[in-house]
C-alpha cells in the first residue's frame, strides 16, 4: 500500500503543489500585519507556519489518503494517471506555475491581447475546469480557511466585541460571491497559459479522457483528498488560534 501511495503522490505532484500552497499561504498573511498589534501577529504567524508547513501538509494528506485507501480504485486511479496524455497535460500545468515560466507567461497575456482564443478554446478549458473541479476546490479551500482564520481571531482587538456568528456569515457570503467572480477567471487563465502549444483537438481528448468514469474517480479522489486534508488542518488551526487568543484577550 505504502509503494502505491508514493505513486500517487508522485503522480499527481502533490509535493510541488503542496510547496507552493505553504509558501502562498504564509507570506499572503503578511497583508495582516497592518492590521493586527505586532505582538499578536507575531503569535498569529508562528501558528499559521506551524499548520501550513510543507511536512506537516504532506504528512496530512498521506494520512487522508490512507483513511480512504481502497485497493481495486487506487488502481484504476493510478492506471488512469499513468496514461501518456494524463501525464503530459500534468507536466504541462506543472511547468506552467514554476518560478521560470513567469515572464513567459508575462509575454504570453500580453500578446494575448491582440490575439485572444476563440470562443471554442475558452468553452474547452472552462469545460476541463468545472470537469475537474480546480475552481471549485480553491473556492472551498479559501472559504475555509477566511472561516477558520476569522473565528479564531475574533477576539484579537480589546476595543471591540469580535465578529459575531452572524457577522461571520454575512462577511462569508460577500466573499464567497467575489471568490466565484474572481478564482474562475483566474484558473482559466492558468490553463490557458498551461495549454498554450496544445491544440483544440488534443485538448477535446483531454476533456473526454477527464469525463470517463475512471477520469471522474481520479478526479474526485484528489478533491476529496485536498478537502478532507484542508478542512482537518483549518480546523486544528481554529482551535489553536481560538486557544491562543481567547486566553490573551478573554
Amino acid at each position: 500500500m505504502n509503494e502505491t501511495i508514493q505513486d500517487f503522490i508522485k503522480l499527481a505532484h502533490f509535493a510541488q503543489k503542496i510547496e507552493r500552497f505553504s509558501k502562498g499561504i504564509i507570506n499572503n498573511i503578511e497583508n495582516d500585519r497592518s492590521t493586527i498589534p505586532t505582538k499578536t501577529f507575531n503569535a498569529y504567524q508562528k501558528i499559521i507556519i506551524r499548520f501550513f508547513d510543507p511536512y506537516t501538509l504532506t504528512e496530512a494528506i498521506k494520512k487522508t489518503i490512507v483513511k480512504r485507501y481502497d485497493e481495486h480504485k487506487m488502481s484504476q486511479i493510478l492506471r488512469f494517471m499513468q496514461q501518456p496524455n494524463i501525464m503530459d497535460f500534468t507536466q504541462k500545468e506543472e511547468a506552467s506555475k514554476s518560478l521560470q515560466a513567469s515572464q513567459a507567461m508575462q509575454h504570453f497575456f500580453t500578446e494575448l491581447q491582440t490575439s485572444p482564443p476563440s470562443e471554442q478554446r475558452k468553452h474547452l478549458i472552462e469545460s476541463i475546469d468545472k470537469t475537474i473541479g480546480s475552481s471549485a476546490l480553491v473556492i472551498d479551500m479559501q472559504m475555509t480557511l477566511f472561516q477558520a482564520i476569522a473565528w479564531g481571531l475574533r477576539n484579537t482587538n480589546p476595543n471591540t466585541q469580535g465578529i459575531t456568528q452572524k457577522q461571520l456569515q454575512q462577511a462569508s457570503i460577500e466573499m464567497e460571491a467575489q471568490m466565484r467572480q474572481q478564482v474562475p477567471q483566474q484558473i482559466w487563465m492558468s490553463m490557458l497559459f498551461a495549454y498554450k502549444e496544445v491544440s483544440d483537438e488534443t485538448l477535446q481528448s483531454y476533456l473526454t479522457l477527464n469525463q470517463s468514469t475512471e477520469g471522474q474517480l481520479t478526479a474526485n479522489f484528489i478533491r476529496t483528498v485536498y478537502s478532507d486534508m484542508y478542512q482537518n488542518t483549518t480546523k486544528q488551526l481554529q482551535y489553536a488560534l481560538e486557544a491562543e487568543f481567547t486566553q490573551t484577550h478573554p
